[in-house]
């Protein structure tokens, strides 16, 4: 609803205040249109009514708001007699009556004075008054607050015992379980030390197998709230005397005992485990019927086994409380020609007018700082294998039985080449599906088995010395051995896969014994996928060729789809028996190991070539 507001509302004809209404700073009531409309209002601090204007002004009384009134006659007499007008008046009530020639504008400033001082007052009573509530508030609220923090305060102090004691605890409990093993033993202390800071009043540890018997015996006799952790093989048990939950602080000390006891035992566990294998260990390394010793790279030796002191001395082991193996073993005054640590190599030694040979196979030891600082020697003696096959190789017969070989293979190698190639061509050139693929099959595998059996005679009849050896680079061999084979490959569908790109090292071998040695390994993988596609004719060989290294040998592994391999297979192929003794020959190590059931692989070690 519009309201007019001003200081003062004039509704009498004076005219000692009409400079007032000209100023603005008072408004005329007199015949103003403004509250002709109901829905305005007039908002004042001083009203101004003359006696005459009372009844009009009446009409109008509850759209005017004033805080002072003025009621004005025009005589002296300031005496109201009619009745009508009496009502008037007390609807207005006005605060003071004056004469005409009594306002003036000192007087209604003079009011205006009066009730701003006034609503000054009001309001600094009042605003004294709510700054007295808000004080009492306010120490109402720091009293609480106080109260708060003080009882805050007291449960901090008393938690914080409670925390220190569980700790004290804990460490007592700690340090029990680090020094006790027996699990008994263990079951006593954390009776004692356990209720001092948890409201757990008995602590149980069973096996697990007994566990579930346990708790069906604990539940019918005494039904009260417990909690149980896991700990290794045994679960442990925390009781109560009600059937309340334990508190989550004493949950977690229940999980941080639980944990220290799993950790013991397994603590337990372990070092008997491990006393156990060390008991296996020594067995094991006292019961081989040759020397073992662990040396350093010094060659002093640190450990031997029995065999070591039953072995006939060869010189003084009283010299040196840390003899060095060359001394003990061969009586030599410097390390064994050809000695290579991680390595296997052999021993020729001079003693007495007597020659022996020995094999040693070294090994590197782990579990060390330095890696190459301690390593396990293994010495076999095969003096009398060496002087067998001495003797074997100046017999005549063997010399004239390898001359024939030789001159046979030779004879034959040479047409069965153009054979080969021949039926290979007509494979090729004839369709799939022709009525000759199936001799033609027949006639080429034939063919290789000769080929087969040309080639292991010339390895056989080989005298060693006969061919110079040099340093090569192991990738031109292994492409070279490779592209010999591509073809048979090709026919019997056998995919190859090597990362020798980057092979960059050499080895010093005869070149031609090398590659027969390879091309054997091949014969063996594609009559292998041969055998096992009697079984499974969809079968699509694979041959992986991978190389590694170390500081002294190179390690070329290859392997192939056509496992597994049986004991008859393992031991008695011929393939394999050749190959072992045509690497053997040159100085080298084969191992056949089957990685998976599908899988064969043939790993050759290597020995670096010299720069």
């Amino acid at each position: 609803m519009p309201t007019l507001e001003c200081r003062v509302a004039v509704a009498s004809p004076n005219h000692s205040l009409d400079g007032l209404i000209q100023n603005g700073f008072a408004y005329s009531l007199i015949d103003s249109p403004y509250l002709k409309s109901t829905d305005h209002k007039v908002s004042t601090d001083i009203l101004i009514i003359g006696e005459h204007q009372l009844p009009e002004l009446a009409k109008y009384q509850s759209q005017i708001q004033f805080n002072f009134c003025y009621l004005i006659f025009d005589d002296a007499t300031n005496e109201i007699t009619d009745k009508a007008t009496v009502e008037l008046y007390n609807k207005f009530k006005p605060d003071q009556i004056l004469q005409q020639k009594e306002l003036t504008e000192n007087v209604v400033f003079t009011q205006l004075e009066k009730l701003d001082q006034k609503r000054q007052d009001e309001a600094k009573t009042r605003l004294t008054s709510e700054l007295i509530d808000q004080d009492q508030q306010t120490k109402a609220t720091l009293r609480q607050k106080i109260f708060h923090d003080q009882q805050e305060l007291i449960d901090r102090r008393q938690k914080i015992l409670e925390v220190n004691n569980r700790i004290e605890s804990l460490r007592k409990i700690l340090f029990t379980l680090s020094e006790e093993s027996d699990v008994t033993r263990i079951e006593t202390l954390l009776n004692e030390l356990l209720p001092q800071a948890t409201a757990a009043t008995w602590v149980k540890i069973i096996p697990d197998y007994l566990a579930e018997k346990f708790e069906l015996d604990l539940q019918a006799q005494l039904p009260n709230f417990f909690t149980k952790k896991q700990c290794s093989n045994y679960f442990i048990y925390f009781m109560k005397g009600n059937n309340r939950p334990f508190r989550s602080s004493d949950n977690e000390m229940f999980g941080k005992v639980s944990d220290a006891l799993h950790f013991n035992l397994l603590k337990v566990e372990s070092l008997n485990q491990q006393q156990h294998l060390e008991k296996i260990v020594s067995t094991a390394f006292n019961s081989t019927a040759y020397p073992l010793l662990v040396v350093d790279k010094d060659y002093n030796v640190l450990e031997s086994n029995k065999a070591f002191h039953r072995y006939p001395p060869t010189g003084d082991r009283t010299q040196s409380s840390t003899p060095k193996c060359y001394q003990v073993m061969f009586n030599r005054e410097e390390p064994c020609v050809g000695c290579q640590f991680g390595t296997n190599f052999q021993v020729q030694n001079q003693n007495d007018g007597n020659t022996t040979f020995h094999n040693v196979q070294s090994q590197r030891l782990t579990g060390y700082e330095d890696r190459n600082s301690h390593w396990v020697h293994f010495y076999v003696d095969i003096t009398e294998d060496k002087m067998l096959e001495q003797r074997l190789s100046q017999t005549a017969k063997m010399k004239e039985l390898g001359l024939i070989s030789s001159s046979i293979a030779h004879e034959l190698n040479n047409p069965l080449g153009g054979i080969i190639s021949y039926i290979q061509i007509l494979q090729m050139e004839l369709d799939k599906a022709h009525a000759l693929q199936g001799e033609l099959k027949d006639m080429n595998m034939a063919a290789q088995r000769m080929k087969q059996i040309i080639e292991n005679l010339l390895i056989f009849s080989r005298r060693p010395g006969t061919q110079e050896k040099e340093t090569i680079l192991l990738k031109d061999l292994l492409a070279e051995s490779l592209k010999m084979n591509e073809l048979a490959f090709k026919i019997e569908n056998i995919k190859v896969v090597q990362q020798i790109d980057q092979l960059t090292e050499a080895i010093t071998v005869t070149r031609s014994n090398f590659r027969d040695s390879l091309n054997l390994i091949f014969n063996f993988f594609i009559e292998g996928l041969r055998r096992v596609r009697l079984h499974k004719n969809t079968q699509t060989g694979l041959i992986e060729v991978k190389f590694s290294q170390d500081q002294i040998n190179f390690y070329l592994d290859l392997q192939s789809n056509i496992g597994p391999l049986n004991n008859e297979q393992k031991n008695k192929n011929i393939y394999f028996l050749v190959i072992h003794k045509s690497l053997i020959d040159q100085g080298f190590q084969v191992e056949l190991t089957e990685p998976n059931a599908s899988w064969v692989a043939m790993r050759m070690t290597l020995p670096k070539a010299s720069r």
